[in-house]
């Protein structure tokens, strides 16, 4: 007979009043051992996760190893519609989601304050999650000191993808350096290639916040004093965006990307296709990009006929490669789930090394626990010369959304640096 959860929770707790030596509660695994089940593998029960994405694929390869512990447990992963809203409905709805998505830029929200406050507390120790396998300074913590309401699972980046073959066949390394990057492009163009680089050139989030972003972010992170003025908006702010808009500036002289070619590559599939044609050295674009390389492989019929290697890299500039990490989906356990028991012993399965990059190896993305060798085609992260993590940087929306907006008019020559340092503070 199967048990349930409520029965085997109260055999646990039976135990805890039991003399020593009678039933025994086990350690939970150091994150380098093997997850050990606290529940009978008859043990039956449900977890259901909401979330943004319409499919989650490598979630849902991490159900079925969790299934290999548990095979009488139904879990299932359900996509909402404008998540950012319809999360907090479904939290007060019939069918209340037991793990939900969450992400840092909520927390200091008010209208996002129920989500928190509903949150299941992950740092508990008699949960048994163990937090330290998770790459420092990726764990954002909620206001209350002490207590963990979200913990990430995958992590965002911006980067380079790189036909390898072709560099290998111009005899070039990847670049580092801006100074190595701009001799690649000329390389590249001397040899006929019109557009060294791709990207998407049209929309605020395209190629050009590749480079803006991280250059921006290296500029101020160790400047307090900067970051308040910025999140402010305040008198001075475009200031520290000069050395940036410079940048920018200098790289639209370098003539490496076409913007005309460029216009129509306004979606994932439009330009890992163009890549795929096996003739453009670099893309300049984010880890979702990258993350969409894979089940597209099989669908390119160039690349199926002349196949290459292909890798990604952090974006080099004139400060060296920068590695702009960002976490791109949080979980947090909801603490009224009917469910709570069996979801955050999911939890406590799902956040281990092996799992997490196993996850993070379906999807393409980049691991939380700093082992980038889980997938090789971002094993070149781990020797950045410098790493951002945004979560715990301090920048707000508003300064981001005028460096993103400032620096795409310079570079698609749209206006100068001194116009675009003029406007900062009122795109």
């Amino acid at each position: 007979m199967k048990k349930n959860l409520s029965s085997v929770c109260a055999l646990l707790a039976l135990c805890t009043l039991l003399p020593l030596g009678g039933c025994k509660k086990k350690e939970a695994a150091a994150p380098q051992d093997a997850f050990v089940p606290r529940y009978g593998k008859d043990t039956a029960g449900t977890v259901y996760v909401a979330g943004h994405y319409k499919n989650f694929e490598a979630l849902e390869a991490e159900f079925d190893r969790f299934k290999e512990y548990y095979p009488e447990v139904e879990l299932r992963f359900e996509y909402l519609d404008k998540y950012n809203s319809t999360v907090l409905s479904a939290l007060r709805g019939d069918n209340p989601p037991d793990i939900y998505f969450t992400f840092s830029w909520m927390l200091d929200k008010d209208e996002y304050r129920p989500l928190f406050d509903s949150a299941e507390n992950l740092a508990s120790p008699e949960l048994g999650i163990r937090l330290d396998c998770i790459q420092s300074g990726t764990v954002v913590q909620g206001k209350e000191s002490g207590r963990i309401l979200m913990i990430p699972i995958m992590t965002n980046s911006y980067g380079m993808l790189v036909n390898e073959k072709l560099f290998k066949e111009e005899g070039l390394s990847v670049p580092r350096t801006y100074g190595e990057l701009k001799d690649c492009v000329r390389t590249f163009k001397e040899r006929g290639c019109a557009s060294p680089i791709i990207g998407d050139v049209t929309g605020e989030l395209g190629m050009f916040v590749s480079l803006s972003i991280p250059y921006f972010c290296s500029t101020v992170k160790d400047n307090p004093a900067a970051i308040k003025t910025l999140n402010e908006l305040g008198p001075g702010a475009g200031a520290y965006a000069e050395e940036v808009l410079a940048f920018a500036e200098e790289f639209a002289k370098l003539g490496a990307v076409d913007l005309e070619a460029c216009k129509d590559l306004k979606d994932i599939n439009g330009l890992v296709f163009r890549f795929f044609e096996g003739d453009i050295p670099m893309v300049f674009c984010n880890a979702d990009t990258i993350s969409s390389t894979k089940k597209r492989e099989r669908i390119s019929e160039p690349f199926m006929n002349a196949p290459f290697d292909y890798s990604a890299y952090p974006i080099p500039t004139d400060r060296g490669t920068l590695f702009y990490k960002s976490v791109s989906i949080e979980l947090s356990v909801y603490k009224e789930s009917r469910n709570l028991e069996m979801a955050n012993e999911f939890m406590r399965f799902l956040i281990s090394p092996e799992e997490l990059n196993n996850l993070a190896a379906q999807k393409r993305l980049l691991t939380v626990t700093g082992d980038y060798r889980a997938d090789k085609i971002y094993t070149a992260f781990a020797e950045a010369d410098e790493t951002i993590n945004f979560d715990i940087l301090g920048l707000m929306d508003a300064p981001m959304i005028q460096m993103r907006r400032a620096f795409n008019a310079v570079s698609r020559g749209e206006m100068s640096k001194e116009e675009a340092l003029e406007r900062f503070g009122t795109f």
